[in-house]
C-alpha cells in the first residue's frame, strides 16, 4: 500500500511538474532571484521583465560590464523559454542573444553584421542545475572598427557551462581556434592559435568569487614592421584562490614553454610561480569594493592609477594586520647555457600591527631570497646594461673611437663590475654560475652572509 501510493504521488508530481504554465510560472518567480544572484563585484545583471507563456515565454535583462578607462560596457539579453519536462529531467530550454549600446554596437555590427556576437543554449533541471553552450561566430578578414588599415579574422568561440543557480557555481571551458591582426601599411602581425580558457567558481558574497581558472595558448606569433617574426610557444597563466584554515590563500603561475626570437636567442620553460597565503578576507572584499567604485568612474588610465594607489594603501592594514605570507616557488628561464631561476619567500608578521608608516614594521617584515644564473648570462647582461654609458662616456672624449676599441673598453669595464661584486661577497661563483642569498630579518640585511646596511622606512602616506 505505502509502494502504491508513493508511485501515485510521485505520478502526480511529475504531472505537475509537466505542465508547461506552471514551469513557466516557477521561472518567472525564481528569474529575478537568480539574475542578481549572479552578480559579482562591480559587474552588475538585473532582470528588466518577464513575459509568461503557456509554453513559450520570454524574459530580458542587462549585463553591465565596468571597463578600466572606458565607460561601463552594457550587454541586452534577450531570453526565449521554452517550458516542458524532458525524459532527462530538464524542465525548461533558454535560447539568450546579446545586444548592445552605444559605438560598441556600430563596432560589433562592422564585425558580426546582422549576426549576435553571443548565442548560448541553456537547459535548466528540476534540482537546480543547469548545463549551457554557447559560441561567438567567425569572423573572416576585417577591417577594425575605427582603424581601416588593421585587417583582423577570428575563427570564433565555443563553449560549454554546468553549475547551479543556489548557491552561484559554474564550472567553465571555452576555446577558439585563433585570431590574427595585420597592418596593410607597415605589414605588421599578430596572430595566436589554440586558445583555450577553462575553470570554476562559486560565489562567496557580492565582492569574493572563490575558484580558478587557467587560460593557454598553444602559440602567439609577432611580426613587427620589416623584421622576422618571434615565435612563443605553450603560453599558460593559472590562478586559484579559496578559503584556507586563517584567510584566504592564492596561486598564480605563468608558463611558457619556448621563446624563439629573430636574433637566434632561445628562450625555454619560463615561469613564474606564485602562492600567498593568510589573506584578511574582509580586506580583500574591502580592495575589490574600492577597485569596482574606481573602474566605474570610467577614468582615463593615467588618471584612474593615484587612486587604485590610494585604494591599496587603504586596504593595506587589513591585509598586514593577518601576518600574510609570499613565496615565489620559481622565478626563472633556461637558455642555452644554463638556468636562471630565482625563489623567494616574504612574510610579515602582524601582531601589534598599528600602521602603515611605523618604523617598527621593518622588524616585521621577513624575507628570504636566492637566485643564481649562468657566468655567461650574467656577462651578457652587465654588457648589456654598461654598453650605452660606456659608448657615451668614451665618445665624449674620444670621438674616433673605433667600434673595437668602444667593444673592448666595454668588455673591460663589464669584467671589472663582475670582479667588483664578487670581492663585496654581493654574488659567488658556484661552478659555471653566479649565485647570491638574501635575508632579512628582524631588521638586518644580510647577502651570502655577510651584514649590509639596513634599509629606512620611508613615510607612507595615508
Amino acid at each position: 500500500m505505502k509502494k502504491t501510493l508513493a508511485v501515485v504521488a510521485g505520478v502526480v508530481v511529475i504531472a505537475y511538474l509537466a505542465s508547461p504554465l506552471v514551469i513557466g510560472l516557477l521561472a518567472r518567480q525564481q528569474f529575478p532571484d537568480i539574475v542578481k544572484a549572479s552578480s559579482v563585484g562591480a559587474r552588475q545583471w538585473q532582470p528588466d521583465g518577464f513575459h509568461l507563456g503557456y509554453r513559450h515565454s520570454t524574459a530580458r535583462s542587462t549585463l553591465t560590464l565596468p571597463m578600466a578607462g572606458r565607460r561601463p560596457v552594457v550587454v541586452h539579453l534577450h531570453h526565449r523559454i521554452t517550458q516542458r519536462l524532458g525524459a532527462d529531467l530538464s524542465i525548461m530550454e533558454v535560447t539568450t542573444t546579446a545586444s548592445f549600446e552605444g559605438r560598441i554596437r556600430e563596432e560589433l555590427a562592422q564585425v558580426f553584421g546582422d549576426r549576435s556576437p553571443f548565442v548560448s543554449h541553456t537547459l535548466i533541471f528540476a534540482d537546480g542545475h543547469y548545463t549551457a553552450t554557447f559560441q561567438s561566430p567567425p569572423v573572416a578578414s576585417r577591417s577594425l572598427p575605427g582603424n581601416p588599415a588593421v585587417h583582423f579574422s577570428f575563427s570564433g568561440v565555443k563553449g560549454t557551462v554546468r553549475g547551479t543557480f543556489t548557491p552561484p557555481t559554474a564550472t567553465y571551458r571555452m576555446t577558439s581556434p585563433g585570431f590574427a591582426l595585420e597592418d596593410d601599411q607597415t605589414h605588421g602581425r599578430v596572430a595566436a592559435t589554440g586558445l583555450t580558457l577553462a575553470g570554476d567558481g562559486r560565489h562567496s558574497g557580492p565582492w569574493l568569487q572563490l575558484g580558478g581558472g587557467k587560460f593557454s595558448l598553444d602559440q602567439v606569433t609577432f611580426t613587427p614592421p620589416g623584421q622576422p617574426a618571434t615565435e612563443i610557444d605553450g603560453v599558460q597563466f593559472a590562478a586559484r584562490i579559496g578559503k584556507e584554515t586563517d584567510g584566504l590563500g592564492f596561486t598564480y603561475d605563468i608558463h611558457i614553454a619556448r621563446v624563439a626570437a629573430p636574433s637566434g636567442t632561445h628562450i625555454s620553460d619560463l615561469a613564474l610561480e606564485m602562492t600567498g597565503h593568510r589573506l584578511d578576507e574582509k580586506a580583500t572584499e574591502d580592495l575589490a569594493r574600492r577597485f569596482a567604485a574606481i573602474a566605474q568612474r570610467g577614468l582615463k588610465p593615467e588618471q584612474a592609477a593615484g587612486l587604485y594607489r590610494q585604494a591599496m594603501v587603504g586596504a593595506a592594514g587589513g591585509f598586514l594586520a593577518h601576518s600574510p605570507e609570499f613565496r615565489i616557488r620559481r622565478l626563472g628561464f633556461t637558455l642555452p647555457a644554463g638556468q636562471v631561476l630565482a625563489r623567494a619567500d616574504i612574510k610579515f608578521d602582524g601582531t601589534g600591527y598599528t600602521a602603515l608608516a611605523d618604523p617598527a614594521n621593518l622588524r616585521r617584515l621577513s624575507v628570504t631570497a636566492a637566485a643564481k644564473a649562468p657566468v655567461t648570462a650574467v656577462r651578457a647582461a652587465v654588457l648589456a646594461m654598461l654598453r650605452p654609458r660606456v659608448v657615451a662616456f668614451a665618445r665624449a672624449r674620444r670621438p674616433d673611437a673605433t667600434p673595437e676599441q668602444l667593444a673592448g673598453l666595454t668588455a673591460r669595464m663589464a669584467d671589472r663590475s663582475i670582479d667588483s661584486l664578487l670581492r663585496r661577497h654581493l654574488m659567488r661563483r658556484v661552478q659555471d654560475h653566479y649565485a647570491t642569498e638574501l635575508r632579512f630579518r628582524k631588521g638586518a640585511l644580510t647577502v651570502n652572509g655577510q651584514s649590509m646596511a639596513t634599509p629606512s622606512l620611508r613615510a607612507v602616506p595615508h
